[in-house]
C-alpha cells in the first residue's frame, strides 16, 4: 500500500513539474456584433455609427456620436469603443477636434470623456 502511494505522489509531483498548460475552452461571446463603422465623411463630417451583425447578416443603425466627425482614432477596450478626435468639417468650415467620446454596444449609448489638450486628426491608436 505504501508503494502505491508512493507511486501516485510522484506522478502528482511529475504533472505539477512538468508546466503542462491548462487546456482552453473556447469562449462563446455573449453578443452577435462584430464590426462598427464610426463617422467619416459625406460632402461633410458625418456623426453615424454603424454595426454589422453576424447573426442576421445585415447592417444596422446604432446610437449616433455627439458630434460629427471625420479622420477620427478609435480604439476599443474592455467592450467598449473609444472615438477620439477626428475634424468636424461643415459648411461652416474645418475645426479639428480634441473630444472623446466612449460607446457601449450593451445599452447602445455615448458617454462624453475628458477630452485631449491637444484637438487632433487623422491620430493612431492602440492598446496595451
Amino acid at each position: 500500500e505504501a508503494n502505491s502511494s508512493k507511486h501516485y505522489l510522484q506522478k502528482v509531483f511529475d504533472d505539477l513539474i512538468s508546466h503542462k498548460p491548462c487546456p482552453q475552452v473556447p469562449r462563446k461571446l455573449p453578443f452577435n456584433f462584430s464590426l462598427f463603422v464610426l463617422g467619416g465623411y459625406q460632402k461633410q463630417s458625418l456623426d453615424l455609427v454603424e454595426c454589422f451583425k453576424k447573426s442576421t447578416m445585415s447592417w444596422e443603425r446604432c446610437a449616433d456620436m455627439h458630434i460629427p466627425r471625420s479622420g477620427v482614432a478609435c480604439v476599443s477596450v474592455s467592450l467598449h469603443i473609444y472615438v477620439i478626435g477626428g475634424r468636424n468639417t461643415s459648411m461652416l468650415g474645418n475645426v479639428d477636434c480634441a473630444d472623446v467620446e466612449c460607446y457601449n454596444p450593451f445599452l447602445n449609448v455615448w458617454k462624453k470623456c475628458v477630452s485631449m489638450t491637444v484637438p487632433r486628426s487623422r491620430a493612431g491608436t492602440f492598446f496595451y
